[in-house]
């Protein structure tokens, strides 16, 4: 991950601010979500935050006529995600967080900018950044613990393998039960094997099946590919690897599971959005 990516994916999420200077404008309400309210004033501010740390990059998107309601969902979402943190006593210490910020601080000024700078002229002061920051980490804590805990189940995983394999080939039926129980039983085997390599995507359809949920050292088949009588295989896998597609299978089933897990939260939150 480039070092700007995670700059700002750090202080992109969009957060509500509390006990800031209040005006007539900041009386306004954005949204209410459950007992907080979000008002147009904090939602300008997240916008212009987020758009200054964009130019302050190097980067000039289009953003889209909507682009403010689609900060304002970010930011109810973020508050949801914090608050469920906070009722299940997750806490952020202050000094992590000072840590983080001083660590943003220096990655800007390295890529040449000056962070302080920006959260100044969208109107942020050193306790609103802190108090981002920590509402960010709250937000992120149950994210975190699905990524963490979400896995390929084996026949999940089979199909983003590729399997190292000696294939037992052109054998009766009656050699394939001999070797297949000889091998089971790490008895040594004189019938000679080829050594294949191949993701389970590019397997022999008939060996496909047998890899499902399979591990290095297990014994495959006897499988018949039906050629008159002699065309009985057996096969032991030697090495297994994932394939570059394992990581973006898996990455995707982790998005699904946040997607829900928010999806849940926001069914059993009261959210009223007003009208811009």
């Amino acid at each position: 991950m480039k070092i700007k990516t995670l700059l700002l994916a750090t202080l992109l999420p969009c957060f509500t601010l509390t006990g800031l200077a209040q005006t007539n404008h900041s009386n306004k309400i954005a949204a209410i979500v459950n007992n907080n309210v979000i008002s147009t004033h904090q939602l300008d501010k997240q916008v212009n935050l987020t758009k200054a740390l964009q130019a302050a990059q190097g980067r000039r998107p289009n953003f889209p006529a909507n682009f403010d309601q689609m900060v304002l969902q970010n930011m109810i979402q973020t508050r949801l995600s914090a608050n469920f943190a906070k009722q299940h006593g997750i806490q952020v210490p202050i000094k992590n967080v000072e840590q983080q910020l001083a660590q943003n601080i220096a990655i800007a000024k390295k890529q040449g900018y000056n962070l302080e700078k920006v959260f100044r002229d969208a109107g942020f002061d050193h306790d609103d950044i802190i108090q981002l920051l920590t509402e960010k980490d709250l937000a992120s804590a149950k994210p975190q613990e699905i990524t963490r805990s979400t896995k390929l189940s084996p026949e999940e995983g089979s199909h983003y393998t590729k399997f190292t394999y000696n294939d037992y080939a052109n054998l009766t039926a009656t050699q394939a039960k001999e070797i297949k129980t000889d091998l089971e039983n790490g008895t040594s085997v004189k019938q000679k094997s080829t050594t294949k390599t191949s993701a389970y995507s590019n397997l022999p359809k008939p060996y496909q099946p047998y890899f499902i949920s399979k591990k290095t050292q297990d014994v495959l088949g006897p499988i018949d590919l039906g050629t008159l009588g002699t065309a009985w295989h057996v096969l032991q896998i030697t090495k297994e690897q994932p394939t570059p597609d394992y990581q973006k299978a898996l990455l995707k089933k982790v998005n699904q599971a946040i997607a829900n897990w928010l999806q849940q939260l926001k069914a059993n939150a009261y959210i009223d959005i007003k009208k811009s």
